[in-house]
């Protein structure tokens, strides 16, 4: 049998039950003799053996873990009762956790967590192991305080420094406990401390939200909710899905001339815009009992993982269009998708026209209902024009006009080229050239509608050969 056994975070830290079992077992381990909580230990007098050694031969943390594991299990074999010591609770170390996935009978003797010797008197904590924080650091550390243990050399303070003044920034006050002492810092001076070891927490407390200097996604979720509580703003608090939803479609396409610009600092706050939108509909709906942001955001995961089975599944993609592939195969599979029409009666109807019909041929074209190459859609694209021209009514003129467009867009297709972005770069290069049109007509000493047709066309010929 195996006992991991807590030593806590002080004198004599470990429990009367753990004391028992330590009193009648055949094999001590003790993780290290480098926590605070060794000297107690080793003043019982009872016979064991520290593991620092394994520290020694092990390349990292994990390989550390593994060593750690193979030990104790290999000292079971030889004898019956084996007890495994550990900073802490029992259950907030690496090596015990792994322990604890093995077949082997095993039971723990919990006592004080490593994050208690930062806040004891904490209601609730973020905990993090420093070497954990470091190789998987979160995204976001929440509203709740924040307790990194284990912070045993200034190398490894200087990367939870790095990654902290990122996330929550470089002025942020903290305190680092070591020695039994505690020091009151800044987060940029995490690593500037005389001295770390095993013992060494780093804490981090709570701020309120006018006491920040760095954001996350968690802040952007609280600062709604006030928004739209009893006593927010009151027009924040009366918006529902239906009046905000212009605002995303604006927001998006802010979104897409910064990125058309290439203005990278426009592009950082109309992601966020966009993000608020996004955020803004989840709030709604939370507020209405309709969908939770978790609930959307556990979609979301659940649909890139099943939709990239190439990476998390038995698909394999050799290539993007492979790739693309993939995800259409799952995403019909997913939609109950069984036929082509289907999958055209799913493009949102919503979409700009262009964007719609570039769409729907695309998904035709998976059916093999396409032209065979660029000139047949040049035919069907003149044999529109001859239709247009020949109608004779509005309705006609209409009716003809959009399957003339229609056929546009099928002849860019088969170019190769985006009709959406085509027209706006033609939208784009018209308010040039009509800007130098209006220049070289007032240059000549009249305004525009002075001019004829005619003297305008000239104008405007002398505008294309500027390639404007």
């Amino acid at each position: 049998m195996i006992a991991i056994i807590g030593l806590g975070n002080g004198a004599k830290g470990w429990s009367v039950a753990a004391a028992e079992y330590l009193a009648s077992s055949d094999c001590i381990l003790v993780k290290t003799a480098l926590s605070d909580t060794y000297q107690s230990f080793s003043e019982t007098g009872l016979a064991h053996r520290t593991l620092d050694e394994v520290y020694e031969r092990s390349r990292n943390f994990d390989s550390l873990n593994k060593n750690l594991v193979k030990e104790v299990l290999a000292c079971a074999k030889q004898f019956s009762r084996v007890a495994y010591l550990v900073d802490g609770s029992g259950y907030d170390d690496g090596s015990a956790a792994l322990l604890l996935q093995q077949k082997a009978e095993i039971t723990v003797f919990p006592a004080a967590g490593k994050a208690s010797r930062a806040m004891p008197t904490a209601p609730s904590l973020t905990v993090y192991a420093a070497q954990d924080f470091a190789d998987n650091t979160p995204l976001t550390v929440g509203e709740l305080p924040l307790v990194i243990y284990e912070l045993d050399s200034a190398l490894l303070a200087g990367e939870i420094k790095l990654k902290l003044e990122d996330l929550v920034g470089a002025e942020r006050d903290a305190v680092l406990y070591t020695g039994g002492k505690a020091k009151p810092c800044k987060v940029y001076e995490i690593d500037r401390m005389p001295c770390y070891g095993y013992d060494t927490t780093l804490y981090l407390p709570s701020a309120s939200l006018l006491g920040k200097e760095r954001f996350d996604m968690y802040d952007v979720v609280r600062i709604l909710r006030v928004l739209r509580s009893d006593n927010g703003c009151p027009w924040d608090k009366v918006q529902t899905h239906e009046s905000i939803r212009a605002n995303l479609v604006e927001e998006s396409y802010e979104l897409i001339d910064a990125i058309n610009s290439g203005d990278i600092e426009n592009m950082r706050e109309e992601t966020g815009d966009v993000l608020l939108q996004a955020l803004f509909h989840a709030q709604i709906a939370e507020d209405t009992d309709e969908y939770s942001l978790t609930d959307a955001v556990s979609e979301l995961c659940t649909k890139l993982i099943t939709r990239h089975s190439h990476i998390f599944g038995e698909d394999v993609a050799k290539d993007a269009d492979d790739a693309l592939s993939t995800w259409e195969k799952n995403k019909q599979t997913e939609k109950h998708q069984q036929t082509y029409s289907q999958t055209l009666e799913a493009v949102p109807e919503s979409f700009p026209a262009l964007l719609l019909c570039y769409k729907l041929q695309k998904r035709a074209a998976k059916a093999k209902m396409d032209f065979a190459d660029v000139a047949d859609t040049l035919a069907a694209l003149e044999s529109e024009l001859k239709e247009l021209m020949e109608a004779n009514t509005e309705a006609e003129r209409e009716n003809e006009g959009g399957d003339l467009l229609f056929a546009a867009v099928n002849l860019l297709r088969h170019l190769g080229v985006d009709p959406e972005t085509a027209l706006h770069k033609s939208a784009k290069k018209f308010i040039a050239r009509f800007k130098e049109v209006e220049r070289l007509a007032l240059a000549g000493g009249r305004p525009m509608t002075e001019y004829t047709p005619e003297e305008l066309d000239v104008f405007w010929k002398e505008a294309k050969k500027k390639s404007l």
